[in-house]
């Protein structure tokens, strides 16, 4: 138990430092307004994920958790949130794309929002299926890889966008 729960510390203390070590670089590769625009639109797709996923994730923990003995119906239960999770999450992804030049200007002023918006677009589906993936290791009891896939799924895709944005030419 005491190592579990080691482990677990462990596990988030480097997430948040993952997570703040990932701030201070944006802002020093991107610099002032650029990494204000950066985390703007970091703050409409992590919103959108949640939004695609529609509740499923606590649907599957109460589900997987309660059929502890049925795994078929917890694997069907699985499956099929993943598959409306990933649909939904891919059409939510191609219209903020689509949209991305009227939002940004209409909406939010802000020209040079329209690729980091378009680019983290593509965020969403893995976002989603993320979260989606740790509740299902959470209701299996599975809590290192929860917390693994929680805690570091957002640091790691925001790495990943980051690059993307700086190859695309939007890194100072």
């Amino acid at each position: 138990m005491i190592k579990k729960s080691a482990g677990s510390l462990a596990l988030r203390l480097f997430s948040a430092l993952t997570g703040f070590l990932f701030s201070v670089v944006v802002a020093r590769l991107l610099g002032v307004e650029q990494a204000g625009v950066f985390f703007l639109a970091y703050s409409i797709v992590i919103p959108l994920s949640v939004f695609v996923r529609f509740g499923y994730d606590q649907h599957i923990v109460r589900t997987i958790a309660s059929e502890r003995g049925n795994s078929g119906n917890a694997v069907a239960v699985s499956s099929g949130a993943i598959l409306h999770v990933l649909c939904m999450s891919l059409i939510v992804s191609s219209t903020l794309s689509l949209i991305a030049n009227p939002l940004s200007i209409s909406v939010f002023s802000e020209p040079g929002l329209v690729q980091p918006l378009r680019i983290m677009s593509a965020a969403i589906p893995c976002l989603a299926l993320s979260f989606l993936a740790s509740n299902i290791f959470q209701a299996r009891g599975k809590i290192f890889l929860m917390q693994l896939s929680q805690n570091l799924a957002a640091s790691s895709l925001a790495i990943l966008i980051l690059g993307g944005l700086a190859v695309g030419g939007f890194a100072v």
